[in-house]
């Protein structure tokens, strides 16, 4: 029940970790992307996320599982490991704060994301696919960047169609969506 605070070392799970309170950070190197479990949130009320140290370089692979009508809520910009999961009628609020997400990222279609005036950046050398959960309110988003690190790279939305209400950059890669993007 108690919080996360991350002050200094490398989080890197190779199991699954529940936290039922907040998440703290005030450390630029919290974690990486060899790990193996998901940081899954999964309290009862309101949960935060405050990242006093600016830029992290990566939280940890986030899964959403908080059902309850406040859910989780970012009060800083944060970047997430390779993989972000929303499971089902969960909700997370970035608060208008910019996201960053690796290569995985799925929405449940009975989640809520709530993006405000924020931009979801995805970075990848592997590509990212995607599943928005769908496109009306509780799942579009507001500025899209695609930061890739090589050519092969590919941005493809595999489930749903994918509302962006501003703006979409592509800085590298291909852009092959199967599903409808606007």
């Amino acid at each position: 029940d108690g919080n996360f605070t991350m002050t200094e070392g490398n989080f890197s799970p190779t199991t699954n970790v529940y936290l039922s309170g907040n998440l703290i950070i005030s450390s630029t190197n919290v974690g990486d992307e060899s790990d193996t479990g998901n940081l899954i949130f999964d309290g009862t009320g309101l949960q935060t996320i405050t990242n006093s140290a600016g830029a992290t370089a990566i939280v940890a692979e986030v899964t959403i599982a908080n059902i309850s009508a406040s859910g989780v809520r970012m009060d800083n910009a944060v970047t997430f490991g390779s993989e972000f999961i929303m499971n089902a009628n969960s909700k997370f609020d970035c608060n208008g704060y910019n996201l960053a997400s690796g290569y995985t990222w799925t929405v449940d279609s009975t989640a809520t994301f709530i993006t405000g005036t924020n931009t979801v950046t995805f970075n990848s050398t592997s590509g990212v696919s995607i599943t928005t959960g769908g496109t009306d309110d509780n799942h579009d988003f507001n500025n899209v960047v695609m930061d890739f690190n090589g050519t092969a790279d590919s941005f493809d939305v595999i489930t749903n169609d994918m509302d962006i209400d501003g703006n979409f950059t592509m800085t590298e890669g291909n852009f092959s969506p199967t599903t409808n993007v606007y």
